[in-house]
């Protein structure tokens, strides 16, 4: 009747929910919970002040992806870091550039611009014309953003969100003309190249847990805590498991297969 497999996963999928769940329910009760420290979003305040002092703008792209692709997550996880982003350069009266590859992405940080200029009391700061649309093709995207630093010259580059091969480039662009660069993605294949060629970095899943780091949010730390403990009995199983079977034992394997 079923799938060899499904019942597990669904058994598991339900685990999550309710851990999940019970960290919202926690989080909104009151509980405290403690996020170790993400210094590649500690550090966007000094990308920012570095930017003022030196009287130049700050360049964001959110990457590759759209809203309604698979890895659209990525892309939501950035728009919240931009957020933060955002606000913090209104404060301190610093033009952002903002670099678009997906057309859909434009009323969003629009919208988020505007926003956090109004918020700031800063609203002669948002200026439409900072939002850039270059182009869907990742390489000639590369060549719209070389020139805007060339001719711009941004202090700091935020690339956060999924990537293509084009992240190398662009990070070694900000690189090359000295900017301080924060970056982030959950695209296991160009970790590498922001760890090389950025100041800082976050490395698969911080990615995600960013909107509930910035905004210290109960419930999103509430959703995040749950996650956790849904991973870590994930992981103990496995190693129950794993222990079992060396021992003669695959009574844990076969519930898998159920």
């Amino acid at each position: 009747m079923f799938a060899a497999g499904r019942i597990a996963q669904f058994a598991l999928l339900i685990l999550f929910f309710v851990f999940t769940g019970l960290g919202i329910w926690l989080g909104r009760k009151g509980k405290k919970f403690e996020v170790r420290k993400l210094a590649a979003l500690d550090a966007l305040e000094e990308g920012v002040g570095r930017a003022a002092e030196m009287g130049r703008p700050v360049h964001f792209n959110p990457g590759w992806y759209s809203l309604d692709s698979v890895e659209a997550p990525q892309t939501v996880a950035a728009l919240s870091v931009f957020d933060r982003l955002a606000h913090l350069c209104a404060r301190y009266n610093v033009p952002v550039i903002v670099t678009l590859i997906r057309p859909d992405v434009i009323p969003v940080v629009d919208g988020l611009l505007r926003n956090a200029a109004t918020a700031e009391g800063r609203p002669e700061i948002y200026k439409a014309e900072n939002i850039r649309f270059l182009s869907p093709e990742q390489f000639a995207y590369f060549g719209g953003v070389a020139e805007i630093f060339a001719r711009e010259k941004p202090a700091t580059s935020v690339l956060m969100g999924g990537y293509m091969a084009y992240s190398l480039l662009v990070a070694e662009l900000g690189y090359r003309y000295g900017a301080f660069q924060v970056a982030g993605t959950a695209s296991w294949h160009q970790i590498p190249f922001f760890v090389a060629a950025c100041d800082y970095s976050l490395i698969g899943e911080e990615l995600f847990a960013a909107g509930a780091y910035l905004s210290k949010d109960a419930t999103l730390l509430g959703g995040l805590f749950g996650q956790d403990v849904c991973k870590l009995t994930c992981v103990a199983y496995v190693v129950v498991a794993t222990v079992l079977w060396l021992l003669g034992s695959d009574l844990f394997v076969k519930l898998l297969k159920i």
